[in-house]
């Protein structure tokens, strides 16, 4: 789907969701514009009948909000008016209006989850706690709980920094598409919109998000899903109650394959018509769901300890460099690749000039802290697709698929010259000069028949390059 068609897709469904949660006065407020406050509602007395009507409008409002009003209808305004909000008389200057949008915007802010921008938890409780006790067959409440699909296995497969983009958009697309109503993350990949509406239209909204997070256009991955829980309370009732049918709900969703929207009288209803206890329906889910999660975070744990088995079995533990068995077996692939498909293929054989003299002076630790520093340079001087191996002691095996000769050779020299400048400490924190001796072959079909005459060829140039006096690359 391309951008514009995405847009009205969007657009569309926000304003069927303005529809269904708005009061039906709506048309009385606005939100602010983005270069005034990003979260702030006004509203303006003038426009409603009474200020009776301007006073309920103002009530049912979950956003911050700033109130235009007379200045004979200040004093009683003020009665009533909540804390995070504020007044502002109709004649007000731009600055000073300005600055009370400023002020509930900071504290507004307050109350946001600093990642994904919308309510925290405790703002959801603290306004279920006000909506519960009085909800009734007129002034039902309803709660969708939405929680990203399989975030765990995002974080594991593309790390944490993706799934806290993933959140990001996630929070960003259900507050664009719910301005009007109470919007919270309440744990992990978790968020809840409150609307006070029966469950059949709670429902309605609950699938026009979930088919909005399909269609979305999600920046970094594709695929994002959700699912979604949907609980209605239509009498008094401690919030407690409607969160937990919430999760039920949500619960259910996840057992019967994700990605897709249950509503809490369905479970009920499933329970009714099968004659099981509800609650026994509800832990089958949740042990259900539980079970897919522990096999997931088994299969992934099984798959970490493999790799770093299979990394320990390939990697030298001093230099952290590929060991000699893997230089064996992965030089011979490169060799046979370069033979059979006659590639260019360049190896050298980095041998450390006097180490056993850098032992014996400054002591083992110092040269193995040498070693690491040397292999640490070798790896930043050569191309994502060179590799290196310990092929033994203070001798290091660099090997460059797809290099010439000549290539390869500036490539060594440079390492030369490098560790030539390099300032090694021992212990006692004294300088020590270290320097290379390198040679450096090309494959050739005539002269190496085998891979262990390519390796020889490379030791003679190494020696070569000691017996004409050491810190030299011979090619």
């Amino acid at each position: 789907m391309d951008d514009s068609l995405m847009s009205d897709h969007l657009s569309a469904i926000e304003a069927i969701i303005d529809i269904l949660t708005r009061p039906d006065d709506d048309q009385n407020s606005m939100v602010v514009p983005l270069e005034q406050s990003r979260h702030v509602i006004s509203i303006h007395s003038s426009n409603y009948a009474s200020l009776k009507d301007f006073k309920s409008h103002y009530m049912s409002l979950k956003r911050p909000v700033l109130c235009f009003v007379d200045l004979d209808q200040l004093s009683e305004v003020t009665s009533w008016i909540r804390d995070t909000d504020d007044i502002a008389l109709a004649g007000d200057s731009v600055e000073l209006t300005q600055w009370r949008f400023d002020r509930i915007e900071k504290s507004f802010a307050k109350q946001l989850d600093p990642l994904t921008k919308v309510f925290q938890r405790s703002r959801l409780i603290e306004t279920l706690e006000e909506v519960c006790p009085t909800a009734s067959s007129e002034s039902p409440v309803s709660l969708i709980l939405i929680d990203i699909d399989h975030l765990k296995a995002i974080n594991d497969q593309h790390g944490p920094v993706e799934g806290n983009h993933v959140l990001q958009e996630f929070g960003g697309l259900i507050q664009s598409l719910c301005r009007m109503t109470l919007v919270a993350r309440t744990r992990g990949g978790e968020f809840a919109v409150l609307v006070e509406s029966r469950e059949s239209e709670a429902r309605r909204i609950a699938e026009i998000l979930l088919n909005a997070i399909q269609q979305f256009h999600w920046c970094r991955l594709d695929g994002v899903t959700a699912s979604l829980g949907v609980a209605s309370v239509n009498e008094s009732c401690q919030p407690s109650i409607l969160l937990t049918r919430a999760d039920e709900a949500l619960y259910a969703a996840k057992a019967s394959g994700r990605n897709r929207v249950t509503a809490y009288s369905e479970v009920a209803a499933k329970s009714h018509l099968t004659g099981e206890d509800l609650q026994v329906i509800s832990l089958e889910n949740k042990a259900r769901v539980m079970s897919e999660r522990v096999t997931s975070f088994v299969t992934h744990q099984s798959k970490l300890i493999m790799q770093n088995l299979r990394r320990e079995a390939n990697t030298d533990a001093l230099t952290e460099l590929f060991n000699r068995r893997y230089l064996d077996r992965k030089l011979g692939e490169e060799f046979l690749t370069a033979k059979r498909l006659g590639k260019d293929l360049s190896i050298a054989l980095v041998d450390v000039d006097h180490f056993g003299e850098v032992n014996k002076q400054h002591g083992w630790p110092t040269g193995d802290h040498v070693l690491r520093e040397i292999a640490q340079v070798i790896l930043s001087c050569i191309r994502g697709s060179d590799w290196v191996g310990r092929y033994g002691g203070e001798e290091l095996c660099i090997v460059m698929p797809g290099t010439i000769l000549k290539n390869a050779t500036s490539v060594c020299e440079r390492i030369r010259k490098t560790i030539e400048s390099t300032r090694f400490k021992n212990s006692n924190d004294e300088v020590l000069r270290v320097t290379l001796s390198v040679g450096v072959v090309q494959y050739q079909l005539e002269s190496d028949p085998d891979m262990q005459q390519l390796l020889q060829r490379v030791s003679e140039k190494t020696l070569e390059a000691k017996r004409s006096g050491r810190n030299l690359v011979a090619s």
